[in-house]
């Protein structure tokens, strides 16, 4: 909690929801829970 806190006020314009996104991401990042992201053509 005392993460989320420093990082909410050292960016009070970003919003929480997008830190704590932020943090979920990066720990699924270190615990290989990723998937490469394809991006389709438009033709």
């Amino acid at each position: 909690w005392a993460k989320i806190g420093k990082l909410v006020e050292d960016n009070p314009d970003i919003p929480y929801e997008f830190l704590l996104d932020i943090l979920v991401a990066k720990k699924e990042i270190e615990n290989n829970e990723i998937s490469e992201y394809i991006f389709e053509k438009n033709l």
